[in-house]
């Protein structure tokens, strides 16, 4: 007789006395040199020291490294400098995206180090480049939250909030705010769709960086970065978003008469194309 498993899944729990934000660092490889190796603690991502950070997933690497077949490898450390995955001369090759599990905390003072070996950067156009990692998780601060919560009775009802983004500016290293005003009701942001205007699908390619704000005006990243890591909409029915994000978790509270900000850097030397953005979630009705 063959024995049955059961498995028991339990939702995630926030330890007590403690709360969860959203938040990515970025790592900027432009500054590297392509064809080199950086090993043995030579990089690193010096946290802010607000709070602790759990990391539980790592994006870019392909805009950073060469193939495996070329050489392309990386790793990183855990909060106690072990490697997370392989040995200093056995390094994992480059994925498109690394779930990180279990997660690991870190101290608000720590650092996130890692390896990367034949480092091969890409760029939008020219040198516009798009070679970020991205570190993400939450910032995790002890009690009370500064968000607060809806003050009223209310019942949800789905609803997404349009912008039409214009690239009619330069590609510069200095970040343009967009706002978007959130009339009528408390939103509750729960996933980001972009798209470019007359085109199917969900935008593939990393045509421009963003940098989203919370309604308090606190960054929900380090520095703006590339679209596709916070981009949730299907690359085609059958096909999903780049990066399969899930941005941002845990979903952001924007009281009623507040905005909704976001900065955007231009990575291409055009400045005719059009986006379509949609911030998507829930309308906390009153009851």
């Amino acid at each position: 007789m063959t024995p049955s498993l059961t498995l028991t899944v339990e939702p995630y729990q926030i330890p007590a006395g403690f709360w969860d934000y959203p938040f990515t660092y970025i790592f900027d490889a432009s500054g590297l040199t392509d064809g080199s190796n950086y090993v043995n603690n030579e990089l690193s991502l010096i946290f802010q020291g607000d709070s602790d950070f759990v990391l539980r997933h790592i994006m870019g690497l392909k805009n950073v490294l060469d193939t495996f077949a070329n050489g392309g490898r990386w790793s990183f450390r855990t909060p106690n400098k072990n490697y997370a995955i392989g040995r200093p001369n056995l390094l994992a090759g480059p994925t498109k995206h690394h779930a990180v599990l279990p997660e690991y905390r870190y101290d608000s003072n720590g650092t996130i180090f890692f390896d990367l070996q034949t480092v091969l950067r890409r760029a939008r156009v020219g040198t516009n480049y798009v070679s970020q990692i991205a570190f993400a998780g939450v910032k995790r601060y002890p009690l009370p939250s500064w968000l607060g919560d809806t003050r009223y009775p209310y019942r949800e009802l789905p609803y997404s909030f349009p912008y039409t983004l214009a690239l009619n500016f330069a590609a510069t290293a200095s970040a343009r705010p967009q706002y978007v005003d959130v009339n009528q009701y408390d939103f509750l942001l729960q996933n980001i769709f972009i798209t470019q205007v007359g085109a199917t699908g969900g935008l593939a390619t990393d045509d421009f960086q963003i940098l989203l704000y919370d309604a308090w005006n606190r960054q929900t990243s380090s520095v703006p970065q590339n679209q596709s890591f916070v981009n949730a909409c299907r690359l085609a029915p059958q096909t999903p978003a780049t990066y399969d994000a899930c941005f941002p978790t845990p979903a952001l509270l924007y009281p009623a008469g507040s905005r909704i900000r976001f900065d955007i850097i231009n990575r291409l030397n055009i400045t005719t194309n059009s986006y379509q953005i949609l911030f998507n979630g829930t309308w906390r009705i009153p009851k």
